[in-house]
C-alpha cells in the first residue's frame, strides 16, 4: 500500500536550525542576487530553485533538490557563455562540462583555479549517479550560493580581476610576512595586538579602489566547557593604503581617519604575543581551522555582496514585487 501524503507542516529536520522560521527561509530564498549582466534564461531558471528553498520548510530534502538544480543551471549558463563569446553554440565535444569549465578558465572567466570550479561539476557528477543516498541539507545553501557566484563571474571584466588579483596577492603576501611575530593595530586612541591580517576583496570597479581588510586580535586560545571564544575580526573597508617605512597605514573611506599596523616594540607586548603564539599552536581544540574557515566564510560573505548588486524574488515569495534583471 503507498505511504499516505501527510498533511503540510514543518519538517521536524528543521529543529535546532536557528532560521528555520518559514519567513526566515522566505528571506533566505531572495538572497541570491545575479549580476545584471546574467542572461534572463538564467535568471528565470532560478526561480524554481528560490521556491524549493522556501518549500523546504515542508520538506526538508528539498535543499538538496535546489542545489542540483542549481548544478544544472551551471552548466546552462556556461553553454550561454560559450556562445556569447566564441559566437556559435557548443556541440560533440565542446559541449562536454569538463571541457567547458577548462575553456572559461583559460578565458579568465572563474576567479578560483581550473581546479576549484572542476569539483563543481565532479559534485553535480555525484548527484546525477549516487551510490548512495546523501542529504547535504541546510549547507546546500552554501554551495547555492558559490554556484550563483561562479555565474556572476562569467560576466565580470577580466582585466578588472587580473589587476585585483594581483593586488590581492602583493597585499596578503606582504601581510602574512609581516604577521609572522604578530602586529599592533593602531586604532585612534587604542592598540590590539594582532595575529591576522587579510585583504578580503579589492573593489577596483570603484575609483579610487575600495579595500576591505580583516584584523584579527589575540584571545584566550584556552577552552572553557568544551568552547573556545575566538572573539570577532575587526573589519573596515580603504580607498586608500600604502606599506612605508616597515608601517602600513590605511586610510578609511568612512572619515578618512588613519589606521596603522606596525612591529610589536613594547617588551610586555612582546612576550604576551609569544606566549599567546606558543598556547595558541599547542591547542588541541581546532582553533586554526575555525579561524580559516570564518575567514573564507567573511571573504566569501563580501565578495557575494559586491558580486550580486541586484536581488530579484519571484512572485510570491516576497512582497517586494520588483523584477527588474
Amino acid at each position: 500500500m503507498d505511504q499516505a501524503v501527510n498533511t503540510l507542516a514543518k519538517d521536524a529536520r528543521w529543529e535546532g536550525w536557528s532560521k528555520s522560521s518559514f519567513e526566515s527561509l522566505q528571506t533566505m530564498a531572495c538572497t541570491f542576487g545575479f549580476a545584471h549582466q546574467v542572461p534572463k534564461a538564467v535568471v528565470k531558471c532560478f526561480d524554481v530553485v528560490r521556491k524549493l528553498i522556501l518549500h523546504s520548510y515542508f520538506e526538508y530534502e528539498f535543499l538538496d533538490v535546489a542545489f542540483e538544480r542549481t548544478l544544472f543551471i551551471f552548466e546552462l549558463a556556461l553553454k550561454i557563455r560559450y556562445e556569447e563569446i566564441c559566437g556559435k553554440r557548443s556541440t560533440g565535444k565542446n559541449s562536454n562540462l569538463r571541457k567547458l569549465i577548462h575553456w572559461a578558465s583559460t578565458q579568465g572567466l572563474f576567479e578560483d583555479d581550473e581546479t576549484a570550479i572542476q569539483s563543481i561539476r565532479q559534485l553535480r557528477n555525484d548527484m546525477a549517479h549516487p551510490e548512495r543516498n546523501k542529504l547535504f541539507g541546510y549547507f546546500s545553501l552554501d554551495g547555492i550560493h558559490k554556484i550563483v557566484e561562479v555565474i556572476n563571474e562569467l560576466y565580470e571584466g577580466i582585466d578588472l580581476r587580473k589587476s585585483r588579483t594581483q593586488q590581492e596577492a602583493k597585499a596578503e603576501s606582504l601581510l602574512d610576512e609581516y604577521l609572522k611575530k604578530g602586529a599592533e593595530l593602531e586604532l585612534r586612541n587604542f592598540r590590539l595586538i594582532i595575529f591576522k591580517a587579510s585583504l578580503l576583496y579589492c573593489d577596483n570597479k570603484v575609483f579610487p579602489p575600495k579595500c576591505y581588510f580583516l584584523f584579527w586580535p589575540i584571545f584566550d586560545p584556552t577552552p572553557r566547557d568544551e568552547r573556545v571564544n575566538v572573539c570577532e575580526p575587526i573589519i573596515f573597508s580603504s580607498n586608500y593604503w600604502e606599506f612605508t617605512d616597515d608601517v602600513f597605514r590605511f586610510k578609511s573611506d568612512v572619515d578618512e581617519h588613519e589606521f596603522k599596523l606596525r612591529r610589536i616594540t613594547i617588551k610586555e607586548n612582546i612576550q604576551k604575543y609569544e606566549k599567546w603564539i606558543k598556547d595558541f599552536e599547542a591547542s588541541e581544540f581546532p582553533v586554526r581551522y575555525i579561524i580559516n574557515y570564518r575567514i573564507g566564510e567573511i571573504k566569501g560573505c563580501v565578495r557575494r555582496s559586491l558580486l550580486t548588486p541586484k536581488k530579484r524574488c519571484v512572485s510570491g515569495l516576497s512582497p517586494d514585487t520588483t523584477q527588474s534583471y
